[in-house]
């Protein structure tokens, strides 16, 4: 059986709409492009040059097919497979599914060791538990936690397991780099973002640009990075968790638009910070308080090249109704500019895209008493025991409210290292949805977790 030519695919594509292919005009357009894909390649002047003679509702099924042949499943299926990348998932999968079988069967036996209780019996348990640390690359302080009882550590390594295998089993192996980028926080590389310096960044809601022709990814000069951020106000930590995660944007950048808030980064052990930015802190006084720690690793970085720039052809209409609007009114021009940056945003990220995954721990103190007012000193007191507050709920068993996809269950528990404070906990990912750090770096070593986690400085963004 012959193959069917590019040609074909045109004329086909055509005839589907319904269209007469042996009008003038549609067989000067089969003449110019040789193949769908190269119809979404052509600039919308060529477009409707191409097509001068079609009537409106010949236009419209026009349209209709580049819109269709512009779809990610569409553009991704003439991006050519990357054999090497193929291999390498396949036998990343087997050999993980191995382990995770491995470990499977030496938690069944801890389970059953763990009915005896003689001396050598737990000595047995503690060795075999350390076995089974080892091969999930899991940290071994867990088991040097007197209050962790086993049953409480099995239904742990249990949960990890089935995530990890969930993972593996329901993830589609990518065929090239360019579908990783693509796939990544359900496309919001291909983007724009709403920029003001005066406020928080907010998503554009419609891709931009098509499927680029090519992508390569590399690794970071930097893979990991710990941090804390404190706010005076409780509840605002995580309402600026979730602007980050909205907009895909870098965690100091994010910021914008919280300042009101923001009380500072607390000092890390490699920070040179001193305390004189609680004098400068001229913020408002509280009976509140969050703050957040953040555990950000990136996996892979790449870049979209500007001579790779193929805007939508829904986007390139938008801006040409605006632009070319014969009888334009002040404010229905500045009302049609904005929608168009809702839906595309009002600049492009040109700059180093950053793939990976971010853990936050989240705490809130609030004081008990309604008459209590905290000054900006007292915030930092508050926030940096909310922060002590964090390190205790990183163990395993610690209570708090895990908070991922669409479920959240809510338990609040008392800190009493200041009197008359409360405390919450919860946790949030993006990327891989996991409930502590280890499970959550576990689950980034594969590429179907990775989110998009930085787009690049400002300096690089493009105005649209």
């Amino acid at each position: 059986m012959a193959k069917k030519s590019s040609d074909d695919e045109v004329i086909n594509g055509l005839s589907t709409k319904a269209i007469d292919v042996t009008k003038e005009w549609a067989k000067n357009l089969c003449k110019r492009v040789s193949s769908l894909q190269e119809l979404t390649r052509l600039r919308l002047q060529e477009l409707e040059d191409c097509c001068r003679g079609a009537d409106e509702g010949e236009m419209k099924k026009v349209y209709q097919l580049v819109e269709e042949a512009e779809s990610t499943k569409n553009l991704l299926a003439t991006i050519p497979n990357d054999d090497k990348l193929i291999q390498q998932a396949m036998e990343t999968k087997a050999a993980e599914l191995k382990t995770l079988k491995k470990a499977k069967e030496l938690l069944n036996e801890a389970k059953a060791i763990a009915k005896d209780q003689s001396e050598s019996s737990k000595k047995t348990l503690n060795e075999t538990l350390a076995l089974i640390m080892s091969t999930l690359e899991l940290p071994i302080d867990w088991l040097r936690e007197d209050e962790v009882k086993p049953a409480v550590l099995f239904q742990y390594l249990d949960k990890i397991i089935k995530q990890c295998s969930d993972v593996l089993e329901s993830a589609d192996a990518y065929k090239s780099e360019v579908e990783i980028v693509s796939r990544a926080s359900a496309g919001r590389a291909l983007c724009g973002i709403y920029y003001s310096k005066y406020e928080s960044p907010k998503p554009a809601g419609i891709p931009l640009l098509l499927v680029p022709m090519t992508v390569t990814l590399n690794n970071p000069n930097s893979a990991q990075e710990v941090n804390y951020f404190k706010f005076s106000a409780k509840g605002i930590a995580i309402d600026y968790v979730r602007a980050v995660e909205s907009t895909s944007t870098n965690i100091g950048f994010g910021v914008a638009g919280f300042e009101e808030f923001f009380v500072g980064e607390v000092p890390n052990e490699n920070s040179h910070e001193d305390n004189s930015l609680v004098s400068q802190c001229e913020k408002p006084s509280s009976t509140s308080a969050s703050a957040l720690q953040y555990i950000r690793i990136a996996k892979k970085v790449f870049q979209i090249e500007p001579h790779q720039f193929r805007l939508s052809l829904t986007a390139k209409k938008k801006a040409k109704s605006i632009v070319l609007d014969k009888n334009p009114r002040a404010m229905e021009c500045e009302q049609s500019a904005r929608t168009f940056m809702e839906r595309y945003g009002s600049h492009f990220p040109a700059g180093l895209h950053t793939l990976g995954g971010v853990f936050f721990n989240i705490a809130d103190a609030e004081s008990k008493s309604t008459t209590d007012i905290f000054k900006p000193t007292d915030i930092f007191k508050l926030t940096e025991a909310a922060v002590a507050f964090l390190g205790g709920a990183l163990r395993i068993g610690a209570s708090g409210t895990e908070e991922h996809a669409n479920s959240e269950e809510n338990i609040e528990e008392t800190f009493t290292a200041i009197q008359n404070e409360r405390f919450s906990h919860s946790v949030r990912s993006i990327g891989p949805l996991a409930t502590n750090p280890a499970t959550f770096q576990k689950l980034l070593s594969y590429s179907s977790t990775w989110a998009l986690i930085d787009r690049g400085p400002v300096t690089s963004y493009i105005p649209i």
